[in-house]
């Protein structure tokens, strides 16, 4: 039964690795949501700017930045766009830019909650094995 036991010890090494993992990911997912929330209290917006020619009567061409953002209208997402001059407010700017903060935090708590449930997984398969299929 030696064999058993150091199976048994390197088995349990196993778990604790994968559950040291989980409490990791657990730890930066909670860090990133609290920064989210931080950030949200804060005004901020979803979406572009775009530089647009608009022609005017005589056919010269300017240059005016227009803000792109999408609303649900029923079902479907519309295009709305917002007329913002031919110069750009700093505030405005950095109000854009903690809306991409915002959704770059969000797209990496998704990256972490999906490892997450793949070690859980990992997890749940090897119990299952060793319990001889009666574990789901």
């Amino acid at each position: 039964m030696p064999g058993s036991e150091r199976e048994f010890e390197r088995i349990k090494a196993k778990f604790s690795e994968f559950e040291a993992k989980i409490r990791k990911i657990d730890e930066r997912i909670k860090e990133m949501k609290k920064k989210v929330e931080e950030l949200r209290k804060q005004a901020h917006l979803y979406g572009y700017v775009e530089l647009r020619p608009v022609k005017n009567k005589t056919g010269t061409v300017y240059h005016y930045y227009y803000y792109v953002y999408y609303v649900k209208e029923g079902k479907v997402w519309k295009k709305k766009s917002v007329y913002l001059g031919n110069t750009l407010d700093e505030k405005f700017l950095e109000e854009l830019e903690r809306g991409k903060r915002i959704r770059a935090l969000e797209r990496e708590i998704r990256k972490l909650e999906k490892e997450k449930r793949k070690l859980i997984k990992k997890i749940s398969k090897v119990i299952n094995e060793l319990s001889g299929g009666t574990y789901v």
